[in-house]
């Protein structure tokens, strides 16, 4: 018998990413409503990866908190430095 009414909507869409989770990366992906181009280019920025066995890989919370931290802070530096460049 089919439920009646509007589906549920899923679970793990767009959000906030929280410091004590651990996030596999399609949902790490949704969350932020980024591509796999984009994650690639903010691991080349430094962005840490864990991987589980050959197949999963998560994005730890609390890492991606300090990631932009860190990022925001070489950004504001970086403007400084720009500024007092004659």
């Amino acid at each position: 018998m089919k439920p009646r009414g509007r589906p549920p909507k899923p679970l793990q869409g767009r959000g906030p990413i929280e410091g004590n989770a651990v996030y596999p990366i399609g949902i790490f992906l949704r969350r932020l409503g980024i591509s796999r181009n984009t994650l690639t280019s903010l691991r080349k920025r430094g962005l840490p990866v864990r991987h589980l066995g050959r197949r999963c890989a998560i994005v730890c919370g609390w890492e991606f908190i300090d990631f932009l931290r860190a990022e925001n802070a070489n950004q504001a530096s970086d403007e400084a430095a720009t500024e007092q460049d004659p």
